[in-house]
């Protein structure tokens, strides 16, 4: 099995639109193209970055981010549970951190959920610490 790890094109906007819809139970295509030109307008910006992973031409993982000054605030990275346990998160976070190299970002931050483990082991292997504790109440 070949991965590829690439920089996203806009039409790699539909494989996110739709991810984000499995993850926030959506089902109705109105509100998934929706998202998709949210995603687009996203895109456009000049200081988003994004990267996709392929298995024999199939998207089965991302990662992005926005860069903010000297900054990289990563959004998510994803890899389709049948591709996980192989490294492809590992590479995704690999390939992010020399983009961010080249454009001369210092510092690169993302959120992670408490009971994200794989995430959160990846990050200590790779380098990041953990800075911030963040509480939140629903209203």
């Amino acid at each position: 099995m070949e991965i590829k790890i690439q920089p996203m094109n806009i039409t790699d906007m539909r494989f996110l639109a739709e991810y984000a819809a499995v993850v926030d139970g959506i089902t109705d295509s109105d509100e998934i193209n929706a998202i998709e030109t949210r995603l687009k307008r996203r895109f456009k910006n000049p200081d988003y970055i994004g990267l996709i992973a392929f298995s024999n031409d199939v998207q089965i993982g991302f990662q992005d981010g926005i860069v903010n000054k000297d900054i990289l605030e990563l959004n998510e990275i994803y890899v389709d549970e049948k591709y996980r346990s192989q490294g492809i998160g590992k590479r995704l976070l690999e390939a992010i951190i020399l983009m961010a190299k080249s454009r001369s970002i210092k510092r690169i931050t993302f959120h992670a959920e408490p009971d994200d483990f794989a995430i959160r082991k990846l990050a200590e292997k790779m380098g990041f610490k953990l800075t911030r504790i963040v509480y939140e109440k629903e209203l």
